[in-house]
């Protein structure tokens, strides 16, 4: 069987298991349970999508979910890239990762602005702050992302977009803001403010 007719073959599969299903727990079960017009209705609006963006012969960006592990193809990637988006969350051990991929990047001769550093899931329950990432990572954040458990599940469990409930919900505008500071031209990296020196830093320091 050839890879087409496998991913063909696997798609009907799930779209099979979906009919019967909880309308609330999955997209496609909605349209399953909404009847034959939301089906057709769906599949047309995803076709003009197709057709439109078959204009365009040389997309504006091309977006690229590497690997964490450091194979051939992860570096070629890395190299290729106008910009990285480096995702961090507030905690240590996430921190130190973070703090060896930025090592790594110098070692490897990429200029600072070509890397953003993003918080994830900032909010009230991180266990760290924003101030404290910064001051650990010797730059500021060039963005953070808030915390909002029920929307992102929403979008991966359901196929909802996040911006779906509004523009200005605060995740979906910080998407948005993160989609802009990705296409534009690299800026200087804002270092952190030097407070004293606290057992947070001395934590992170290197012996």
């Amino acid at each position: 069987m050839s890879e087409p007719t496998d991913i063909l073959a696997a798609l009907a599969q799930v779209l099979e298991s979906r009919k019967g299903g909880d309308p609330d727990a999955s997209y496609v079960s909605r349209l399953f349970h909404k009847g034959q017009d939301a089906i057709l209705k769906k599949i047309g609006e995803e076709a003009t999508e197709v057709v439109m963006a078959s204009k365009a012969q040389a997309p504006a960006q091309v977006v690229v979910d590497t690997d964490h592990h450091l194979a051939d193809a992860t570096l070629a990637a890395l190299d290729a890239a106008d910009r990285i988006v480096l995702l961090t969350q507030l905690d240590v051990p996430t921190l130190r990762g973070t703090q060896q991929a930025l090592a790594l990047f110098a070692r490897l001769g990429y200029p600072e602005g070509k890397v953003l550093v993003v918080g994830n899931r900032v909010g009230s329950r991180a266990r760290l702050t924003q101030a404290d990432a910064e001051q650990v990572l010797g730059r500021r954040l060039a963005l953070a992302l808030p915390n909002d458990f029920d929307r992102c599940a929403a979008a991966t469990v359901t196929g909802q977009f996040l911006q779906r409930g509004g523009r200005h919900h605060p995740l979906a505008a910080a998407m948005e803001r993160l989609a802009a500071l990705v296409s534009a031209p690299a800026a200087p990296v804002v270092p952190a403010a030097a407070p004293p020196r606290s057992r947070l830093a001395r934590l992170f320091a290197r012996p």
